[in-house]
């Protein structure tokens, strides 16, 4: 189920809530993935509170304009007040841009913990109009996979059951399958989507 949240900005002197009562709401709401659609206020400080805990099963996500993930750090940390700290518990930056194919992701970085501060690991980016692996994942070296992997799970199982679930979802895109839906439909119909490794 999807439950939405409308909410206030600036001036308006609506009924609506303003975004960072909202998102406390959502957070009391239960578990289930937390969506903001555009982060550029008071309630960036109550989302990375919720990314630290682990609220909403874990999965918190949240739209920030920037040009690239640097970009976005700066905005959280400069702009709205989210400390280096708080902003560690981000796993990735999606990089969507206008390129002559379109509207597409343009890079995928992780972000890493470090002394002082964090740093931003590219995972994917573009390789002549491609979003192509870096090969950080293959060569082990992503945090954010190792964070991936079930209890007694090796980064190699988990990294074998992501580029599994790649070629399925890929294969389900060659198809004309893209929709939430309709993906959901295709996998429950398998007979063997018990044994799958995702």
């Amino acid at each position: 189920d999807v439950q939405s949240l409308r909410v206030a900005r600036g001036d308006d002197d609506s009924a609506e809530t303003s975004p960072e009562s909202a998102l406390r709401t959502a957070l009391r709401l239960g578990e289930g993935a937390l969506i903001v659609g555009e982060v550029r206020g008071e309630e960036a400080s109550t989302l990375y509170e919720a990314m630290r805990v682990g609220a909403a099963s874990g999965t918190v996500l949240g739209t920030v304009h920037g040009d690239c993930a640097d970009a976005v750090r700066t905005r959280m940390t400069e702009d709205l007040g989210v400390s280096e700290s708080a902003f560690a518990a981000t796993g990735f930056v999606l990089t969507v841009a206008d390129t002559e194919r379109g509207r597409r992701a343009v890079a995928i970085e992780e972000v890493e913990s470090v002394a002082g501060g964090t740093e931003l690991r590219p995972l994917f980016a573009l390789d002549d109009g491609d979003l192509e692996p870096t090969g950080r994942l293959d060569r082990g070296e992503s945090s954010l996979l190792a964070d991936l992997a079930a209890p007694g799970e090796g980064y190699g199982e988990t990294l074998t059951a992501l580029n599994a679930r790649a070629d399925h979802l890929r294969s389900l895109a060659a198809d004309g399958v893209t929709r939430p839906a309709a993906i959901r439909a295709e996998e429950d119909d398998r007979p063997d989507a018990s044994e799958e490794p995702w």
